[in-house]
């Protein structure tokens, strides 16, 4: 059940305090089972387990804190993405100030944030598009880089509703020329594709409350 902004796991009795408006999915800690609140606040149970995730000694975990454009931050929740190439972790950051969210994205030792909302794009847009193709959106031009399908879906904590895309989908990245914004475009189906945009971060100036974990790193 959900009341204002705390939620209580239908299966367990767990109690949770809520960052993200509905609609917003929340996997529970405690049995591992997922959860939405749609934006009428009825409770519908997604029928999926998120509990095990691997520790994959990330600099960054649920509930750290840092600091992005000068607007403190909290970590709370994480997509993992398992694809043809490669295992993504896609975080969400909370920004109390603002009320919003940024996704901050995990790829090897490489970290995006990316806008908080994909948007709708022309289902044209990177079809039949091999790496190196140019591709002209409504913020310029980008060269893709590669191409990838989603095998596997976790999470943990709370992410948006839109978020939790347990099926297949393609999903395409672009780099502009010079390396300073990406973007991602996910391919749904034959009509249904969306964009958004990001750009690379220095770990290491998001004053992680995390970071000191991995001092001793040589």
């Amino acid at each position: 059940m959900i009341t204002s902004k705390n939620f209580i796991c239908p299966n367990c009795g767990k109690a949770y305090s809520l960052h993200l408006p509905p609609a917003v999915s929340i996997c529970c800690a405690a049995c591992g089972n997922v959860y939405t609140v749609d934006i009428n606040g009825s409770t519908i149970d997604e029928e999926m387990n998120c509990k095990i995730l691997p520790d994959e000694n990330s600099l960054i975990i649920l509930g750290a804190t840092g600091l992005y454009n000068n607007d403190p931050f909290t970590i709370i929740g994480r997509i993992r993405s398992v694809n043809t190439l490669a295992i993504s972790n896609e975080w969400v950051m909370w920004f109390e100030k603002s009320n919003t969210f940024q996704l901050l994205i995990e790829s090897g030792l490489t970290y995006f944030v990316f806008s908080n909302k994909a948007a709708k794009a022309n289902p044209n847009l990177v079809k039949n598009k091999a790496p190196g193709a140019v591709v002209n959106t409504e913020n310029g031009s980008y060269a893709v880089v590669e191409a990838t399908k989603q095998i596997q879906f976790k999470m943990e904590g709370e992410i948006p509703e839109d978020s939790l895309n347990v099926s297949e989908y393609f999903k395409v990245e672009l780099s502009k020329p010079d390396g300073s914004e990406f973007a991602s475009v996910y391919v749904y189906s034959d009509d249904v594709v969306e964009i958004s945009h990001g750009k690379v971060v220095n770990i290491t100036e998001l004053g992680l409350s995390t970071i000191d974990k991995f001092k001793d790193w040589k």
